[in-house]
């Protein structure tokens, strides 16, 4: 079996077939996912234990999850697919990804993927899920996040602290108990207005009635059709406060010690646009601007978007041609280990732009930036030692980037453009360099 999954990274969206560049290697690559013997939990968990490994020695972790739904084609047979989130006749399936970001915002890898399938019977009976236990419902995938990471860091030595970050669909009594319960911390985009322990008054209105304690002057970055542009933010805050049992859930639960921060915008340019955070969090809250500080770790969260952005996009998951979910599930596992690469490129370039190009480039990979930055700009040669910075504007121009002073850093498109021209460029230098001898 010729292949290496080294190959895939190298060229991210191809065809197998292209970027092994072989036979064999494609032959190869195709028995790995049709074995049998080849466990889809194993690979999994192989990859969560890569990440743990990777997130040790820090103090803190952020353990950012997320859902995303992988839409196939009904242009061919997929029968054993389920339904997707859009009609019953749909073909799909789900992952929930979870990553470990250091405390400056790094990717570090995947602490937790889960794959499944929906029951074409279960479309349309929504109301009756309600009424089951977590443990049977597809929302447990944040109580089996968790589960993992717990897994993965017990009995470590001197493991980091982990802070979970969810969007408004982790918003779930059970979960926030669980993350309670096992000493870890969550920040949890608050979706329901919940009732507390001591008194009528429900979670919003509560800390809607807190006076302002933190004023901040924000920079809302450019996004597609929306210019940058500074809003002005207030801070409101309500310190440990009980949660009390959902009149639905069933059995022993106690009620759940929280803090909530709201980040609201004043004069916001239009409606659809005001930033308005509530913010459910574990963590001990006792200032303004400590509630100003954890709400800006909720921004990790967007990095989980954009690793699921390059998967399906830069590596085209949702173009594969398998007809078997196991075969499906593999892929997905492997080409997570190439987004989070591809990812992690872009935000060492922002967090770390001064390390050499040599910590993540091959000499080759460099030889070739540098010939192809010369002939891009031949009146401003790029420095004799390439920064991760240089490295990432130059692929990003390759990639479509005009790099102007306006244009800011590469974004991920560009990037896993660039990216792969780059690989294609250095798979035949060698044997060119050896011609010209």
């Amino acid at each position: 079996m010729q292949f290496s999954f080294a190959q895939l990274l190298m060229h991210p969206g191809n065809a197998f077939s292209k970027s092994f560049n072989c036979w064999s290697g494609t032959k190869g690559y195709y028995r790995f996912l049709s074995n049998p013997r080849v466990d889809i939990e194993y690979l999994s968990k192989y990859i969560g234990e890569h990440g743990a490994r990777k997130s040790l020695g820090r103090k803190t972790i952020y353990a950012i999850s997320d859902t995303t739904e992988i839409s196939l084609p009904k242009t061919q047979i997929r029968s054993v697919f389920g339904h997707g989130s859009r009609s019953a006749s749909s073909k799909s399936f789900f992952v929930h990804s979870t990553l470990s970001i250091d405390e400056k915002g790094l990717p570090l890898g995947i602490l937790h993927q889960k794959i499944w399938n929906r029951d074409h019977k279960s479309h349309g009976k929504k109301h009756k899920r309600k009424l089951l236990p977590i443990q049977e419902k597809e929302s447990f995938k944040w109580v089996e996040a968790a589960q993992a990471i717990v897994s993965h860091f017990n009995e470590k030595p001197d493991p980091p602290e982990v802070i979970m970050i969810c969007d408004r669909e982790g918003d779930i009594f059970e979960y926030i108990e669980y993350v309670n319960s096992h000493k870890m911390h969550a920040i949890v985009r608050s979706s329901h207005n919940r009732s507390l322990q001591d008194g009528d008054e429900n979670l919003w209105e509560r800390v809607d009635n807190q006076k302002v304690s933190h004023e901040v002057t924000f920079q809302v970055p450019r996004r597609p059709r929306k210019k940058k542009r500074k809003a002005k933010l207030t801070i409101r805050f309500l310190s440990e406060v009980e949660l009390r049992k959902p009149s639905t859930l069933k059995g022993k639960h106690s009620p759940q010690k929280v803090s909530i921060i709201v980040v609201e915008e004043q004069d916001p340019p239009n409606e659809k646009d005001a930033i308005h955070w509530r913010l459910i969090t574990t963590l001990p809250v006792h200032s303004g601007r400590e509630a100003w500080e954890i709400s800006q770790k909720y921004k990790y969260r967007w990095q989980v978007e954009e690793f699921h952005y390059i998967l399906k996009s830069g590596c085209r998951i949702e173009k594969l041609q398998f007809e078997e979910f196991e075969r499906y599930s593999k892929a997905l596992v492997i080409l997570s280990q190439v987004s989070i690469e591809l990812l992690t490129l872009k935000y060492l370039s922002r967090i770390h732009p001064d390390l050499p190009a040599s910590e993540i480039l091959t000499d080759i990979q460099i030889l070739v930036l540098k010939t192809k930055a010369k002939m891009m700009t031949p009146r401003a040669p790029p420095p004799d030692k390439l920064t991760i910075k240089d490295a990432v504007m130059i692929i990003g121009k390759m990639g479509g980037h005009l790099g102007r002073k306006c244009d800011g850093m590469p974004g991920l498109k560009v990037l896993w453009l660039g990216w792969s021209d780059l690989n294609v460029i250095a798979d035949i230098a060698p044997e060119l360099i050896k011609s010209q001898q």
